[in-house]
């Protein structure tokens, strides 16, 4: 692995704090950082999950992976539109997964490289399989939280 890559996968704090200020801001939502041992503990319960992916490309180039249950995606749509709870179809459920993806994304960027310009990929949204679970995807350097009380996850992979 580069030097150059290395201050991307030190930036957890960092990401934690875009996590917590889109989700006020754009969800009024509750973010709580979670030790790895409570969070794997609180993702056992979880069925279905959607995973979004948002690449960037500037200095430094990489993907950014926000994972959360489908439901707690459903309720976030109706926060972000400010609109009751109501069920939606997958597509409007998917952008506003990768909207948020992208809004946290772009303030990590942000705030991790204030003075550098990043093209950000069209987000990429998926429902990952029966028995997926973020868990054995996070190293260390991920943000691990919950989001109204319900896990939610983002990590990053740099290009190599």
């Amino acid at each position: 692995m580069s030097s150059q890559i290395l201050p991307l996968l030190d930036s957890s704090d960092v990401l934690a704090g875009a996590l917590t200020d889109v989700a006020e801001r754009s969800l009024f939502a509750f973010v709580d950082p979670q030790p790895a041992d409570l969070f794997a503990e609180r993702c056992g319960g979880e069925s279905t999950w959607l995973c979004a992916e948002v690449g960037f490309r500037g200095e430094h180039d990489g993907v950014m992976r926000c994972a959360l249950p489908a439901d707690v995606a459903q309720e976030c749509f109706a926060a972000f539109l400010g609109g009751p709870d109501e069920a939606a179809g997958d597509a409007p459920i998917f952008d506003m997964v990768g909207e948020l993806a992208n809004m946290i994304c772009g303030t990590w960027l942000t705030r991790t490289y204030p003075d550098q310009v990043y093209n950000l990929s069209h987000p990429d949204v998926a429902r990952m399989p029966a028995g997926w679970g973020p868990v054995a995807y996070l190293g260390d350097r991920a943000v691990r939280a919950t989001l109204n009380d319900r896990p939610v996850a983002i990590w990053l992979a740099a290009a190599s």
